[in-house]
């Protein structure tokens, strides 16, 4: 908790044509980059999943990527599991 996590995600167009793309996350806590791109045929392209969380927060935290291209969309569901806090007494 309180920290930012970063993932790295591949996408690949397996289509016979080139694809404007724009990403965006269903919550603000977590992001993606980039946001928007052409995609070419048969091209992969590297992503930068950002998860960023406070301190008071725990337990699983879900949300999704959200891809759109040539009018259609798709779903990437995330989830990231935040350990309970911990009390000492001395």
């Amino acid at each position: 908790p309180g920290k930012a996590l970063q993932r790295a995600l591949e996408l690949k167009n397996t289509g016979n044509v080139n694809l404007a793309v724009k990403l965006r996350s269903s919550d603000a806590w977590l992001s993606v980059a980039p946001e928007q791109f052409e995609l070419t045929a048969g091209a992969t392209t590297a992503l930068a999943i950002s998860a960023k969380t406070r301190r008071t927060h725990y337990g699983d935290r879900t949300a999704k990527i959200v891809a759109e291209a040539d009018g259609q969309a798709w779903e990437v569901p995330v989830c990231v599991r935040l350990p309970e806090p911990k009390v000492e007494a001395k």
